[in-house]
């Protein structure tokens, strides 16, 4: 059910836990809440943040955000380093150079995009 779980702790009052989780098929960790005995699982936080963790304190909770910066570069001993992206979520989730030197990338997470080198 899960493709990954991170951060797993008590509510202050023991009556359910909260963990970072990453559903199969999902782009990030979200922070969910298992309500203890009863097991109900409910989603706390939607949206395109990364959530690694969080803490329960007095009518909070306080949660850390993963904030991935990442642009494409490329260099040769002739021209020296030259930017190809700068949006920020480019390569974050792959990328590859074909044969013909095209570069393969992920973009935001969904999209892959290519450019010559």
């Amino acid at each position: 059910m899960w493709a990954e779980i991170a951060g797993i702790v008590w509510v202050n009052d023991g009556r359910a836990i909260l963990f970072s989780g990453q559903k199969p098929g999902s782009t990030a960790l979200q922070i969910w809440k298992v309500t203890y005995p009863g097991g109900q699982i409910t989603q706390v936080t939607s949206d395109d943040n990364e959530y690694e963790e969080a803490t329960p304190g007095p009518n909070m909770l306080v949660a850390t955000k993963r904030y991935e910066v990442a642009n494409l570069w490329s260099t040769d001993q002739a021209n020296g380093p030259l930017q190809l992206t700068n949006d920020g979520h480019s390569g974050t989730d792959g990328l590859a150079v074909t044969s013909t030197g095209r570069i393969v990338y992920t973009q935001g997470n969904h999209l892959l995009r290519n450019c010559g080198a």
